[in-house]
């Protein structure tokens, strides 16, 4: 991990790819970890995009969160991830 990388890490994504074998998804990581962290918070908390960004993308109020995470969402590649770890459940 270069130095840029280890400056933006989210907690826990070095445990992802080791999930991924164990969860069986076939999508890869996210180059974005804090992408990585919205798709896996956005899943595992109901579906709640304000609150995920939120989580993934600190010290942003809950009007920005809806705005941000609805054009995320609007990302194929976001939107491939999510339904690989709802595959999973």
């Amino acid at each position: 991990m270069n130095q840029a990388q280890e400056d933006i890490a989210v907690p826990g994504q070095g445990v992802l790819p080791g999930l991924m074998d164990v969860m069986r998804i076939e999508s890869a990581v996210l180059k974005n970890p804090r992408h990585e962290q919205f798709c896996w918070e956005f899943v595992t908390n109901g579906g709640d995009r304000a609150r995920a960004y939120q989580v993934a993308c600190e010290n942003v109020d809950r009007l920005a969160a809806q705005k941000n995470a609805y054009k995320l969402l609007s990302k194929p590649e976001i939107s491939d991830r999510i339904s690989g770890y709802r595959d999973w459940e």
